[in-house]
């Protein structure tokens, strides 16, 4: 029986799927390179560029409160002060210039794949997050959470979620800030794991405030599995 050009067609493109699979993705991690461990930290279903955006000027009350940081907002120039009155009604609003967001990267460290990829890279200091699902926010500027820690930590506890299907809502019941070397820090977030996430769960939402940044990244477990079970 000849095959049909649909059963062909499937067939290539499943053929071209898996030529895409990156390298550890087939052997055990005890065979990955180092630059196995990188790709697993850098873009996988684990991690990946989060979406940042600055939060507007009127939230930044709020801000000081949880974490007592101040504004790095540019006063408007003197020139905007009386804009409505020299050019009359109906004149534009002066519009505050925010900068560029940093580069940031988030990873769900409580997964397997991961704590391997950073022990093949020699990390250490996970031996504690069996009992968390471990979200880590990597390259914030070191400007940004450099604030009276006590103040800090609680704002940044406060003014994070793990949103699962269903609306289900975890709080963090940790978080911790690590200088990372770089004129950056991580923030890690330990959520209890009070609730289970599995593959029903379509799409898992974690979304953080810190200072005036608001971060929003989202991981599908059906997606996160590795050595034929699920990941988290």
């Amino acid at each position: 029986m000849r095959p049909t050009f649909a059963t062909c067609l499937s067939l290539v493109c499943t053929l071209a799927l898996l030529a895409q699979d990156p390298a550890w993705m087939n052997k055990p991690a005890a065979q990955w390179t180092d630059e196995d461990a990188k790709q697993v930290l850098a873009d996988s279903p684990w991690s990946g560029v989060p979406t940042v955006t600055f939060m507007a000027g009127k939230n930044e009350d709020k801000l000081r409160e949880g974490g007592k940081w101040a504004s790095d907002r540019p006063a408007a120039p003197l020139s905007a002060l009386g804009q409505h009155i020299l050019s009359g009604i109906g004149a534009k609003p002066y519009v505050y210039q925010t900068p560029d967001p940093p580069p940031l990267k988030v990873v769900w460290g409580s997964a397997l794949p991961v704590r391997q990829a950073e022990t093949k890279l020699g990390a250490t200091g996970t031996s504690d997050w069996d009992s968390y699902y471990v979200i880590a926010v990597f390259g914030i500027p070191n400007s940004v959470t450099d604030s009276k820690r006590d103040g800090l930590i609680h704002g940044l506890k406060q003014m994070a979620d793990l949103r699962l299907d269903g609306k289900r809502v975890l709080k963090p019941a940790r978080v911790t800030v690590v200088a990372t070397g770089d004129s950056t820090s991580a923030v890690i977030y330990q959520f209890p794991r009070s609730q289970e996430i599995g593959k029903k769960d379509e799409r898992v939402a974690f979304v953080a405030q810190i200072n005036r940044l608001y971060v929003t990244q989202y991981f599908y477990p059906p997606q996160m599995i590795f050595a034929g079970s699920i990941e988290l």
